[in-house]
């Protein structure tokens, strides 16, 4: 269960960063990320619940659904390092490996992470109850596509402290790191 958080976040992060730290257009870069996650609850959702998210984990912690969802955020964080790791070695020119910055002010910037991630977290609580996890796949990855192409011009729409995390320890700017961290429990819990 654990190594598929770890796996699955990797692929998250590898994919999702990776299209921002290579440059694609804002709305590929949306596609990439609404596909790697519907494509990662597929291959994963059986195993662990595919949270590949600190934010949702904390959230089914809160929730009472498994005490032990807190134990799938080091190996989450552990497959976002790794990934921009991988990153890092693949794209030495680069500077910001796809880390997430607002470009809004602090504060509609925490908002804003807020709020998507309570529509990413309130979409997966309601979909998971039809068991069914091609629908699941699809609904979730939609709505973060949906997430991205709308808030990333302003945010990066994170939503998940992992994603945010590798990239910024590798682009060296953690100052703002906080605000994908605390922004995105909040939203989930």
């Amino acid at each position: 269960m654990y190594w598929s958080e770890m796996a699955g976040t990797f692929g998250l992060v590898l994919i999702g960063p990776g299209a921002v730290a290579i440059g694609l257009s804002h709305a590929w870069i949306s596609i990439a990320f609404g596909l790697i996650v519907t494509f990662m609850i597929l291959i994963f959702g059986k195993t662990s619940g595919a949270h590949i998210n600190p934010a949702v984990s904390f959230a089914f912690y809160l929730i009472g659904k498994d005490r032990m969802h807190l134990v799938y955020i080091p190996f989450q964080l552990l497959g976002a390092f790794t990934a921009s790791l991988l990153l890092w070695i693949l794209l030495p020119e680069n500077q910001t490996y796809g880390e997430t910055v607002p470009a809004v002010s602090v504060v509609h910037a925490f908002w804003i992470e807020v709020l998507i991630t309570w529509i990413l977290m309130t979409s997966i609580l309601l979909i998971i109850k039809t068991k069914n996890l091609l629908l699941i796949a699809i609904t979730v990855g939609f709505v973060v596509f949906a997430a991205a192409f709308i808030a990333g011009p302003f945010t990066g729409a994170s939503m998940n402290p992992a994603r945010s995390f590798g990239p910024a320890l590798f682009a060296g700017e953690i100052t703002i790191l906080w605000l994908y961290f605390i922004a995105p429990l909040l939203g989930a819990g």
